[in-house]
């Protein structure tokens, strides 16, 4: 059970780090070939229509952003700095 529950969190990772990269530029994940060869999916899981996947993008660029901020507000007010 270990190696799917690794193998899957890979796949998660991929596919984040893939809707990320669309954000800043579609030809960055090289849409055009992947289009073209019939391989714009990974995994079996198509990343089709790409504004779908830049939007999912962009959720997870706020998520994290979210997440980093507070934690460094957290260590900023532990360590009694002001901004």
């Amino acid at each position: 059970m270990k190696f799917f529950i690794i193998n899957s969190f890979r796949f998660i990772v991929y596919i984040a780090y893939f809707a990320i990269i669309a954000v800043h530029d579609p030809n960055g994940v090289r849409m055009p070939e992947r289009v073209k060869a019939g391989k714009f999916a990974i995994n079996g899981v198509s990343l089709a229509p790409i504004e779908k996947t830049v939007e999912n993008g962009r959720k997870i660029i706020a998520f994290r952003t979210e997440k980093t901020v507070a934690a460094i507000r957290k260590a900023m007010e532990a360590a009694k700095i002001t901004p």
